[in-house]
């Protein structure tokens, strides 16, 4: 929402401060107050494709920046759009019971698929957005891997770091406030609503306090061919990946968030596959702050 207040008298609350923000994320009962999406969604979806020799399919790993769907009810295991992409792509591949079939999570901090302006845009239905959204991307990549060139001897590379970030805390009021929260609030019994959110952020900042001052933060890439799997152990916004799309000098860059590898990839023998890597685009994706 583009001002801290509008003529109706909402306000964006936030459950740290107390004030109001700009941006209101997730507005649930705010839905007559939205105004517009606020952030740039990444449409793509990004793909590793392996084959044998012999032309059997071992994997396709892909990467697509959008939050889970979460179309089920509470303590559901579920793989969620994950696994039906997974399931998808490998009965239109036609591939084999050893196949693997793998959806990562790309910089979809702030991407989610909940339409607040269209809410009957996607079905309501349990587990059926999921297979809805799963199907929809499976079907691009499929279509993609009829018009690729393969790669039969792919080159390794890879890189990484561990830069050392300082940690924003509270400051000692902001600290005290929370922790007065924390001490009334019965975290076993707990409703969505704004009451529960400042609760929950106010444990937050009591845990955020007891961290160190500073923390590693592992970066990695790994190029494969001629493409980039890039590692970032966050949940970063659309935005990061997007830039680091826009300015890779590779053509293909796949931005994992919440994802480290171990380096010991770089040894794998890769003299016994074919690899691929290539950009698609799957439906549209929805902003999540409003």
């Amino acid at each position: 929402m583009p001002s801290l207040q509008n003529e109706t008298g909402y306000v964006a609350g936030n459950p740290v401060t107390g004030g109001a923000d700009n941006v209101k994320t997730n507005p649930f009962g705010g839905e007559d107050f939205i105004d517009q999406p606020n952030a740039e969604t990444d449409p793509q979806v990004g793909f590793f494709a392996v084959k044998g020799i012999d032309n059997k399919w071992i994997s396709v790993l892909a990467n697509y920046s959008l939050h889970y769907v979460g179309d089920w009810e509470n303590g559901t295991i579920s793989p969620d759009y994950f696994g039906e992409f997974s399931k998808q792509l490998q009965a239109k591949l036609n591939a084999g019971a050893d196949f693997v079939g793998i959806m990562s999570n790309g910089t979809s901090g702030n991407i989610n698929i909940w339409d607040f302006l269209n809410p009957e845009r996607y079905p309501t239905q349990q587990f059926e957005k999921s297979k809805l959204i799963g199907d929809d991307i499976a079907e691009k990549v499929f279509n993609e891997l009829k018009h690729i060139d393969w790669d039969n001897s792919p080159s390794l590379a890879i890189q990484y770091s561990e830069p050392e970030l300082n940690t924003r805390k509270p400051t000692p009021s902001e600290l005290q406030s929370a922790e007065r929260v924390v001490a009334a609030s019965n975290y076993e019994q707990m409703q969505i609503n704004d009451e529960t959110l400042k609760q929950l952020y106010a444990r937050e900042q009591v845990l955020l306090n007891d961290l160190p001052d500073s923390l590693i933060f592992p970066i990695q890439a790994i190029k494969i061919g001629n493409g980039v799997m890039s590692s970032l152990g966050a949940e970063m916004f659309a935005e990061t990946g997007l830039w680091l799309k826009q300015n890779s000098p590779v053509k293909t860059i796949l931005p994992f968030a919440w994802l480290m590898v171990t380096p010991a990839i770089y040894h794998h023998s890769m003299n016994l596959i074919m690899v691929v890597m290539k950009l698609a685009r799957p439906h549209q994706q929805i902003a999540n702050g409003c």
